[in-house]
């Protein structure tokens, strides 16, 4: 039997698809675990999301993975350069975090824990929840 590692954790659903067919597509068979529970419960409760990979794909597969999200950040950055957004702290894991500014007065998930966070009003200038 083949040893699988875990090479992304998510707690969304999309992303973890989105990350899965990429590998897929580039010939490294991923399997997702978890991705039941985590639409029945709370992801947090049973740690998110995991893709796993066979141990020999592993190094070829965080590779991808980081090109990828690399590209995508790219993106996001390009389209987000006239939004100033919101900077404030996730009052659960204490990241940084930052939305654009049409979220303002919104729930949103934090990108870093998954929890559930009240985008303030306030604008940029330091972090409107510390």
């Amino acid at each position: 039997m083949e040893d699988f590692v875990t090479v992304a954790t998510h707690f969304s659903l999309a992303e973890a698809e989105a990350e899965r067919l990429a590998l897929d597509s580039a010939g490294i068979p991923t399997i997702a675990t978890d991705e039941n529970m985590s639409s029945l419960l709370v992801p947090n409760t049973v740690g998110g999301i995991k893709l796993q990979v066979a141990a020999a794909d592993a190094d070829r597969a965080k590779e991808l993975l980081q090109s990828l999200r690399a590209d995508n950040q790219s993106a996001t950055d390009d389209s987000d350069e006239d939004d100033d957004g919101v900077d404030f702290t996730c009052p659960t894991c204490k990241a940084d975090i930052w939305f654009p500014t049409d979220r303002r007065g919104h729930v949103e998930i934090c990108p870093e824990c998954g929890a559930h966070v009240d985008v303030p009003e306030a604008g940029r200038g330091g972090f409107a929840n510390q």
